[in-house]
């Protein structure tokens, strides 16, 4: 097998819907087109991608397409939170239905309530803040002994391997042996959250180390497969964190940038890849992202967060109505090709 390289209140913003450099055309492209879905890490704010793609699924069956969304595409892409939706949705038949409702149920079990106390903040000075037991179980429930080999659509799942320092790209074509539960395992061991994924002689942890947003792997991936492709069309789902800034007086000594560091880094990283794809001539980059007014943390399964991923998601799938259906329209023309 070859594997390649608390709720904390904040000031008030305004969510600005993320620009696109241009508008997707309703006509078919005949020059073969390959479409890529892509959806970014981001741990319980999976909610909103998931809410996004439920737009998406109403905007298909307007425009005559009955099947679920990511059947459309010729690749699908994810890192952590967003992994585990590509692989209910490619290697499962779980809806996006039951996909949100287990985002409202299943939180505490990943992320339980009794390891966030003083003594567990303790531990976690040596160890992870959550043991591993509660998301695995979750994830033995959903996939079952599935390999990646049964995804119907092409799958690539993020994660990195710490022992030599690359990317790790498990995908379903070209890793078809390799069990659903060690990519979507590997893919969410968040650095300081759970435990490292062993697997063979790899030590893997959540991808969003090196690509949150796995859209330029992606592209590069999808060249490799269809090298003579003159247009990808990268449908991009972000999961709407907080652009994050320090003060002038709160940006030196090693106690403030514990807090920042990570955060930082991931929108650092996400800015560059949306930066590039904008720049690719043959990509057209559509990014389905809006930074929410409040702060909310990849671990925060509390039923007032909850609501409110879901609330900004509706928001959300509002404001990039028109651009759905578009989407849509073009998808179903392509059908006709």
């Amino acid at each position: 097998m070859r594997i390649t390289n608390p709720f904390r209140k904040k000031k008030q913003i305004q969510p600005q819907v993320f620009p696109v450099r241009e508008e997707l055309k309703t006509s078919a492209n005949s020059g073969g087109t390959r479409w890529i879905l892509c959806l970014d890490g981001g741990g319980m704010r999976g909610v909103i991608p998931v809410r996004i793609l439920m737009e998406l699924k109403s905007c298909l069956e307007e425009a005559g397409l009955t099947e679920r969304p990511e059947k459309y595409f010729d690749l699908v892409a994810g890192t952590s939170t967003g992994a585990l939706i590509a692989l209910a949705l490619t290697c499962t038949d779980m809806s996006l239905e039951q996909l949100m409702d287990t985002y409202r149920t299943c939180g505490p079990i990943a992320f339980p309530r009794e390891s966030r106390g003083l003594g567990q903040a303790l531990r976690t000075l040596t160890s992870e803040k959550y043991p591993a037991s509660g998301i695995e179980s979750l994830i033995r429930k959903w996939y079952g002994d599935r390999k990646l080999g049964d995804a119907d659509v092409r799958t690539m799942i993020m994660a990195y391997n710490v022992l030599n320092g690359e990317e790790a790209e498990l995908c379903s074509w070209e890793n078809p042996e390799f069990s659903v539960f060690d990519a979507a395992r590997a893919t969410s061991a968040a650095p300081t959250y759970y435990s490292p994924h062993q697997v063979g002689n790899m030590l893997l942890v959540d991808g969003g180390v090196i690509a949150n947003n796995p859209s330029l792997f992606a592209v590069s991936r999808a060249r490799q497969i269809w090298p003579d492709c003159r247009e990808f069309v990268v449908v991009s789902i972000g999961t709407a964190g907080i652009v994050h800034t320090m003060a002038r007086e709160g940006s030196s000594g090693i106690l403030n940038w514990l807090d920042n560091i990570v955060p930082l880094y991931s929108n650092a990283q996400k800015r560059t890849v949306d930066r590039l794809l904008e720049a690719t001539p043959d990509v057209r980059y559509v990014r389905i992202e809006s930074q929410m007014a409040e702060s909310i943390n990849m671990d925060d399964c509390s039923p007032s967060a909850i609501a409110m991923m879901e609330k900004h998601g509706e928001w959300l799938a509002g404001q990039y109505r028109e651009r759905l259906t578009s989407i849509a329209r073009r998808l179903a023309l392509r059908r006709t090709e």
